[in-house]
Order: C-alpha cells, then sequence, then structure tokens
C-alpha cells in the first residue's frame, strides 16, 4: 500500500456485487479538489469484475478483493487490513451485505453507509437500488434524498449523520427519481465523511425524571446518536445539548421538570448556541406551560422521542397528539448508558384511567411491539454482553401481539443463549393471571421478585380509584405466587391520602398490607393531577394528614424488608444477579430477589454473582 501523508485521514471503502463505483469516484474527487486530508487508503471489493474495482484501479486507490461467501472470514480479513493500513472511518459505498455486531464492536472505528431515500422510510432489508425508488413512485412521494448513517447490526437503521431532500414531484419514472437522488448522493457524502471526522464531539447533558420506562428510553435517545461524535457530560457542565426527559406522575415531578428546564435555559442565556430538547410526559401535556418558560428549541412528542438524534440531524418535526398513536414506537440499542442491566419496554400506553392517574393522557392507548422486535432487541442486548434484561411498559400486563402474551415473550426470551435473568417491571393484580404464573414457574431464567400497584388495601378507596380488583383478588394472588416461588419478593405501589380516604380506610389498608407475606411497599402520598377524575373529588386529605400515613407505611415497609432479608438468610436462599460495582475490592450487585447483595468475591463487573447469605 502506498503511503499517506502525515495528518491525514486514512479510510477504507466497502463495495459488493457490481457496484459502478460513482459514490467512491465522487468521494476521492472532492477531497482532492477541495485538498482536503481524507484518503481513501483501502478499498475492498467483493468481486474482481466489479465496475467499482477497475475503477478504483485507474484512480489510483489501493484495492483488494475479498469474498463474502465467508462472511465471518470476510470480515476478519476486512479487520486485519484496517488495522494494518490504521484505518479510522469505513465508508459503505454499494455494500449489500450485512455486518455483524461482533465486527462492528471489534473494529472499534466508525461505520458510514448513505442509503438512497429518507430514512427512516423506505430502509431495511431488501430496500437498495431501484427497489427503493420504485416504492417511492409508488407511495407518490414529492421528497426524496440521501441519508448518511452510521451502520449498526440493523439494515438502515443506526444514527443519522446528514441528510439532504430532492423534490421528485416532476419525476415521471422510478428511474427519474434514482437519478436525482444519485446527484444528492455525490453532493452529500463527502463533505458528510469530512465533517464527521473533523468535527468536535456534541457534549450532551441529560436530566431523566420518573420511572423505569422513562430511563430505558433516555438511554435509547442516547444510543441513537453517532457513536463517536457525542460525548456525555454531567448535568452541570457545559453542553451543546441539554435533554430533560420529563414525568408528570405528581406535582412534584412537574416542578422537577419546570426546575431543570430553567437550568439549562440560563445555560442558553450564556451561550445562545445551546440546544435545550423537552420530551416526556410533562411535555407532551403541558407543551404550552414549557413553551412559556423560555427559549426551548424542541419540545418533542412521546410518540417520537426515539428519534430525537434525527430530528437534530434533519430539522423536520411536529409535534403530535399521543392519543392518535397506534402503532408501537420501536429502535433498536445496543447500549444503557452505564448500567449493567438492560431495561427493554415493550409496551407504551394505558387504557384504565384510573381516577387518580393523568399517565393515559400522556402515553396514549394501549399497544406493543411486535415479537419479532421483543425478539431482536434481547437478542441484540445479549451480543453487547448484558446478562440480565428487565422487561418493562406502561402497562406490561396488557402486552399482547396476535397471538402472543407476556407468558410467551419470556417463554421465547428464556432460549437465549447468554441470557441469564429475565426481571419482569410492575404488573397490575387483574392481568398477573394464574395462566402467567403457571409459566413463569417453569423458567428458571425468571427472577422471583414481582411488584404489583396495589394502591390501596381498602376496597372502598379501591373502588373510587376505579381499580378493576379487590383486596380478595390481591391476597389469593399473593398467595399464589408464593406457591409457585416460596421466597419471592413480592412489593406493592401504595398511595396514601385518595380523595374521601377515612381513618378507617386507612387503617383497613395498614392491617390488610400487614397481614401479607410482602418484601416491601414503596408508598406515595396522592397529588392531584389536573384533568384527572380525581382532582375534582370532594374531601380532600389535608397535606399533613397524608404525611402521617405516608410515614406509617414507610415504617411498615422498613419492617417487611428487614424480616424478608432475615428469612433469605434463615432458608440460605441461592440469589443471583449481575454485578454493577466493585467499591473497596468487592463485588455488589441488585439480586434476583430484589436485595441488594454486597460480596467479597471478585467478580467483573457486568458478570453474573451467585451468593448464599
Amino acid at each position: 500500500m502506498e503511503r499517506t501523508a502525515p495528518g491525514t485521514y486514512k479510510i477504507a471503502v466497502l463495495s459488493s456485487g457490481h457496484s459502478r463505483g460513482s459514490n467512491l469516484a465522487a468521494m476521492h474527487g472532492y477531497w482532492q479538489m477541495h485538498r482536503l486530508p481524507v484518503e481513501i487508503a483501502l478499498a475492498v471489493f467483493t468481486r474482481s469484475d466489479s465496475p467499482a474495482f477497475n475503477l478504483a484501479q485507474e484512480l489510483g486507490i489501493p484495492s483488494v478483493v475479498v469474498s463474502t461467501r465467508n462472511m465471518p472470514a470476510f470480515e476478519a480479513e476486512v479487520l486485519r487490513l484496517c488495522k494494518a493500513e490504521g484505518i479510522v472511518l469505513i465508508a459503505l459505498a454499494g455494500f449489500l451485505k450485512q455486518l455483524s455486531n461482533e465486527f462492528i464492536n471489534s473494529i472499534g472505528i466508525p461505520i458510514l453507509n448513505i442509503h438512497p431515500a429518507l430514512l427512516p422510510k423506505y430502509g431495511g432489508r431488501g430496500m437498495f437500488g431501484m427497489a427503493v425508488h420504485n416504492a417511492v413512485h409508488e407511495a407518490g412521494e414529492k421528497l426524496s434524498g440521501a441519508t448518511v448513517h452510521q451502520v449498526d447490526p440493523l439494515y438502515d437503521h443506526g444514527s443519522i449523520v446528514a441528510q439532504n431532500r430532492v423534490d421528485v414531484t416532476e419525476c415521471p419514472t422510478p428511474e427519474a427519481i434514482a437519478s436525482k437522488v444519485l446527484t444528492v448522493e455525490h453532493q452529500l457524502y463527502a463533505p458528510s465523511i469530512y465533517q464527521f471526522l473533523t468535527r468536535p464531539k456534541t457534549r450532551i447533558a441529560t436530566r431523566t425524571l420518573g420511572c423505569k420506562t422513562n430511563q430505558a428510553e433516555s438511554a435509547i435517545i442516547l444510543d441513537q446518536f453517532p457513536k463517536g461524535a457525542v460525548e456525555l457530560v454531567d448535568w452541570d457542565s457545559e453542553a451543546d445539548i441539554y435533554l430533560i426527559n420529563t414525568c408528570t406522575v405528581t406535582n412534584r415531578t412537574d416542578y422537577k421538570s419546570r426546575y431543570h428546564i430553567r437550568q439549562a435555559l440560563v445555560r442558553k442565556v450564556v451561550n445562545p448556541n445551546v440546544k435545550i430538547i423537552v420530551t416526556g410526559c410533562y411535555a407532551q401535556r403541558s407543551k404550552d406551560e414549557i413553551a412559556l418558560l423560555g427559549e426551548v428549541d424542541y419540545i418533542v412528542d412521546n410518540q417520537q422521542k426515539l428519534n430525537i438524534a434525527t430530528l437534530l440531524a434533519t430539522h423536520n418535526h411536529s409535534f403530535t397528539d399521543i392519543m392518535q398513536a397506534t402503532n408501537f414506537s420501536y429502535q433498536p440499542v445496543t447500549n444503557m448508558q452505564g448500567h449493567t442491566r438492560a431495561f427493554q419496554k415493550i409496551q407504551d400506553g394505558c387504557d384504565f384511567y384510573c381516577a387518580y392517574c393523568a399517565v393515559p393522557y400522556a402515553r396514549g392507548h394501549n399497544r406493543s411491539a411486535t415479537m419479532e422486535q421483543v425478539l431482536e432487541q434481547a437478542r441484540l442486548f445479549v451480543q453487547n454482553g448484558f446478562k440480565e434484561i428487565v422487561l418493562g411498559g406502561v402497562n406490561l400486563g396488557l402486552y399482547k401481539d396476535e397471538a402472543h402474551t407476556l407468558a410467551h415473550v419470556v417463554t421465547a426470551m428464556a432460549q437465549i443463549e447468554g441470557l441469564e435473568l429475565i426481571r419482569l417491571s410492575s404488573i397490575e393484580p387483574q392481568l398477573f393471571t394464574q395462566q402467567l404464573i403457571d409459566q413463569l414457574r417453569t423458567i428458571d431464567k425468571v427472577c422471583p421478585h414481582f411488584h404489583i400497584p396495589l394502591q390501596s388495601g381498602s376496597d372502598t378507596v379501591l373502588k373510587r380509584m376505579g381499580r378493576r380488583y379487590d383486596t380478595a383478588l390481591v391476597q389469593a394472588l399473593v398467595s399464589n405466587v408464593l406457591m409457585a416461588f416460596p421466597d419471592a419478593a413480592i412489593g406493592f405501589d401504595v398511595i396514601t391520602g385518595f380523595p374521601g380516604e377515612s381513618e378507617a380506610e386507612h387503617n383497613n389498608t395498614y392491617q390488610f398490607l400487614s397481614s401479607l407475606p410482602l418484601a416491601y411497599l414503596h408508598v406515595f402520598s396522592y397529588s392531584k393531577r389536573k384533568g384527572t377524575p380525581a382532582d375534582k373529588m370532594p374531601n380532600q386529605v389535608p397535606k399533613d394528614v397524608k404525611h402521617t400515613r405516608t410515614n406509617q407505611l414507610t415504617a411498615l415497609s422498613e419492617q417487611m424488608e428487614t424480616a424478608y432479608r432475615q428469612k433469605l438468610i434463615a432458608d440460605k436462599v441461592l440469589l443471583r444477579g449481575v454485578v454493577e460495582a466493585s467499591p473497596n475490592g468487592e463485588s455488589e450487585f441488585l439480586s434476583d430477589h430484589y436485595i441488594r447483595v454486597r460480596t467479597s468475591a471478585m467478580i467483573p463487573i457486568g458478570e453474573l454473582a451467585i451468593v448464599s447469605p
């Protein structure tokens, strides 16, 4: 191979089949014409009779031919060549094979591709060449164009780096669309690669409020940004983008959301180039309130929040009514940003409309990921080293994809080699059926930790709340779960001070909870939410009374936690978990029984630990 001038970015181009090489030539010509320090130091072709191969030789580009009949061997050779040549970026130009997750992780450098459409539309398996332009023409699209994106293990899915549009309304045929789009490709690819290589990293600071679903979504949002092009910084640090993923479950979370937005706005006063993005449930319900706070650049609805990176790359966004959302918003993710356990959202929305709850108005109607999407995402997590997956959703028990239920999901995931633990997040009592229990008890990978949103131990309060069960059903549920999982950690959500809750009703709740062998309680004081039935109910409970009742149940929870730990120790129950930290030469993890464990055994972070109390 020829020597490259010092300070030059050395890139490799992969091309397959009978590629013409027009993008290859456009890149080479652009960098030479503008005398930019970028050079195609390696071009890899899959066939020696490719027109692109002959063109590369005419241009003096160092070229090799490597067959893709054996993809692992092809990837191993490309990896060797790139390491040997000091390649800093790979550009795909007419390369149609799917690169493996192992190769993408091993190569350790960005891989870019250019797609002849405006992703995420008209992408995926089989969407290349004229197939794309035929689809655009048949759909009667007015705009098409080209998208430069990072490559990940899925076809045409990775982070969008750049996108240019072109009007195709006057194009009479797919061939005419193809011609226009090809011109856009030639104009877009080379400058985008140069900018990707030379621009400083974008600093992103985030604040996420609320539930595990929000936490999972924030990780997905961040994973959609181009790898190597962003730097995550602390919230109190200077950043280029401030992202606030809000919550509206209580007045307190509304306040916290506004507080963090105002903090970001102060940063924008100092640096007007700062971008502020607000999303989440408070943003969905209170868009106009947020707009009045100051110059927020984007307020993004819950259905489109996973596409924030694309929004910033394309500047194409309009706020939508979440109640109109009918499809589950799916974006595969490979990283959980510092977590050793993977949180996988498989369901969104809720149609129960409990009297106290604002979530259905912020999340929309019930909708679920397809079984194929669930398993695809789970495999991606395992391929990227995660050994525990926590399944979640706004109302997880409602999961359904045609005939597939939550029980089918867990059964199928249990077959994934390398996945050690499957944990379920909160499940409504009436949805935690005997059929589900019977299925879960047959799967060793299921964590015996079950969280149930009880909300009250008084049947009269439950009725006013609009809950769909009574305490008899809950009592039977606890008994059935413990018959299947004798050492299970069962925890409840409980709300104190719901409108009209009398002292007798509170005492009924206390006695009911005391009668059950629970591991813990999560206790919340009732908070009025505008637009909910409970907001207008009479006999609102005074704040000091709610506070007293919350303290009583919190003390009860502490007693339960102590008793449960003592039971696990007495019964010498084995505890499993994925190591999260190694403080002071020890290993710490959250166990499958929802008990935090610290052991003197040195176990690598991210690996499965099994200990006996």
